[in-house]
């Protein structure tokens, strides 16, 4: 018996330039992001494609291309708890409604067509027809039952609409872009039957939506971030998702670290313009801090304390609790009753937005001026030079890595006397 498996799709074209691994994808033909491994030698092969049609703007991050697929994946997990909980015969039914519009022989068109754009493997190998394909039957692992291959399909189908639909998924349309499979007129009438179809069946999720709406949910809320709907994910489909939170706290953690600001190496030969840091970026965050108050001086952290309840708490629901505000208020009501005060409070945003850019300015001096005397004059390696100052180049080129260098340019550029006020 063979094993049904939804996961994220990608045209034929795009495979054929990337020359992709086998192993990047599921039988289905969909690419596999179980870690970020295989999503950065993904990354590397798009961004091979972009950099030979001389779009170096439209190269994709790791931390970006790994929330996209990690989206479409909880979107297919959700389809899946659909039909589990709720509807078994959902995409059954569906099928023989739109057989009911429309003739049983133009759906299999319209589903080979979008196999023509996206094939599953063995049909890109050539191992069996996209005909043969749609005629078996395999077994869905989520639901223990048995589901047709029509009925994998046409829930791609779905998600290519949602995805072509994302804001957020507009850079990464060169992977499934929805337009040549959009002249087949079905493509679109289609959709608005199965958007139809969708609201005469039960609701699903924490708002009571019918299936499509719920799977629009993270794009209604943020509409042009990636970052912004795995937030969403995070905090209104947390009843539901179980192990994905790790992934998606994993997937916002790897776009918190891209987005920091970064001093980008450079190459041998004459230096470039040195531009000091920017910290803009850290500016962009919810306004949730409190002012400075009387109570601070008089705080006592027990952290270590803290993070043994978190852990302790985490073990006893069953879902990831990391941080304070995500106590359940059942826990909060007991320390209560116990005679603890409990207030909401945070610390002054300016100080917060201080601390980094702060550590940066402090670590990268200090990190310069202790390490002066590495010139590979008085000890140490020395690569030889035409002067005492070619000596102290060609040895520190050679010496330091790239992220020591980064540190001692800006050490140096923040001990310079003219920045010192700046």
């Amino acid at each position: 018996m063979y094993t049904s498996y939804n996961q994220f799709h990608i045209s034929k074209k795009i495979r054929d330039l990337c020359n992709f691994n086998r192993g990047l994808f599921a039988s289905s033909g969909n690419v596999v992001f179980a870690n970020m491994k295989n999503v950065r030698e993904f990354q590397v092969l798009i961004n091979n494609v972009f950099e030979s049609r001389g779009q170096e703007n439209a190269k994709l991050s790791a931390g970006q291309l790994n929330a996209m697929g990690l989206i479409d994946e909880i979107l297919h997990y959700v389809c899946m708890l659909y039909r589990r909980d709720k509807v078994a015969t959902f995409m059954t039914d569906l099928l023989n409604q739109l057989y009911k519009e429309y003739k049983k022989e133009e759906i299999d068109n319209l589903l080979l067509d979008f196999m023509k754009e996206f094939p599953p493997v063995e049909v890109y190998q050539e191992k069996c027809t996209a005909l043969d394909y749609l005629e078996r039957e395999a077994l869905d692992p989520g639901t223990g039952n048995i589901r047709s291959n029509r009925e994998q399909t046409l829930e791609e189908l779905i998600l290519l609409h949602l995805a072509n639909e994302n804001p957020a998924f507009q850079p990464f349309m060169i992977m499934f872009s929805d337009e040549e499979l959009a002249k087949n007129k079905l493509y679109s009438k289609t959709w608005a039957t199965i958007q139809k179809y969708a609201k005469t069946q039960p609701v699903f999720g924490p708002f009571n939506h019918d299936l499509i709406t719920l799977l629009r949910e993270p794009v209604a809320f943020a509409p042009d971030s990636l970052r912004g709907q795995l937030e969403y994910l995070q905090k209104y489909w947390d009843s539901f998702l179980g192990d994905w939170l790790r992934r998606i706290l994993q997937g916002l953690d790897t776009i918190s670290e891209e987005e920091k600001a970064a001093w980008h190496g450079f190459g041998g030969g004459d230096l470039p313009d040195m531009v000091p840091y920017s910290f803009e970026n850290l500016m962009n965050e919810y306004e949730r801090f409190s002012a400075d108050s009387e109570w601070m001086p008089n705080v006592i952290l027990m952290a270590k304390t803290v993070l043994v309840w978190l852990d302790q708490l985490t073990k006893e629901y069953g879902y990831p609790i990391n941080r304070l505000d995500q106590i359940p208020d059942r826990e909060l009501d007991k320390l209560r009753d116990e005679g603890f005060i409990i207030e909401e409070v945070s610390m002054d945003k300016k100080l917060l937005e201080a601390i980094y850019p702060t550590y940066m300015c402090i670590s990268c001096a200090e990190a310069t001026s202790n390490n002066s005397n590495l010139t590979g004059i008085p000890f140490g390696n020395r690569i030889e030079g035409s002067s005492v100052n070619d000596i102290m180049m060609n040895t520190r080129t050679e010496g330091f890595s790239e992220l020591i260098k980064r540190r001692f340019v800006l050490g140096s550029y923040i001990l310079q006397r003219e920045n010192q006020e700046k």
